[in-house]
């Protein structure tokens, strides 16, 4: 009886041990998310200062997502074959449609100079550390980078000469003169400069 006992005890064992590996395997499946990016994205271009030039270029990319949570976008801001800026976003999402939004610098477009067709390339959508989808490219539209906001100071030109201020017939100083525009207007200027070699040493 005793032996009996103790096999039937072994067995319901066995099949709460088995009955909890199923459970934990269930929940570990429901517990991952899906989502899908659907190629789909409304942008708008944000002038912040108020200058009349755009700070930022900010696209929703909306993905489609199974259930509520943290979810990680990244893309690759280009123009054509050219490179500009990349951007990442972490946003808790509702379970269905949502809307990731990736800010790229203005001024970043500006100093590439490009003008055309731009696209977000090489998206990659993630729940945690776990890659859910990717796009390798999503066109937005054509835009003029001098519509962007530019750096507050733009260097046009420079001349150098020197100057032999005893008359030895050796230059005594070097006089710079560079021509600047100023971008912005308003504000404070302040020069920092500094010599250096050919060989990127400081004189």
């Amino acid at each position: 009886m005793n032996s009996v006992m103790r096999y039937a005890a072994n067995i319901w064992v066995i099949l709460i041990l088995t009955l909890s590996g199923l459970v934990f395997q269930t929940d570990s499946a429901k517990a991952l998310p899906t989502g899908t990016i659907t190629g789909a994205a409304n942008y708008e271009s944000l002038d912040t200062d108020g200058d009349g030039s755009y700070n930022y270029l900010r696209v929703y990319v909306e993905v489609t997502v199974s259930d509520p949570g943290n979810y990680y976008l990244r893309g690759y801001l280009y123009c054509g074959p050219t490179y500009i800026a990349y951007y990442s976003q972490t946003t808790y999402l509702s379970a269905g449609i949502g809307y990731i939004p990736l800010e790229y610098s203005g001024r970043q477009i500006y100093d590439h100079g490009r003008t055309g067709l731009y696209s977000i390339k090489n998206l990659e959508l993630r729940y945690s550390s776990t890659t859910l989808d990717t796009m390798a490219q999503l066109d937005l539209g054509d835009f003029n980078y001098t519509d962007f906001q530019s750096d507050y100071i733009s260097a046009v030109s420079g001349t150098d000469e020197g100057l032999d201020t005893d008359g030895d017939g050796y230059y005594d100083l070097l006089h710079c003169t560079i021509t600047f525009t100023d971008n912005i207007g308003g504000h404070d200027l302040a020069i920092y400069n500094g010599l250096y070699s050919q060989n990127n040493y400081i004189i």
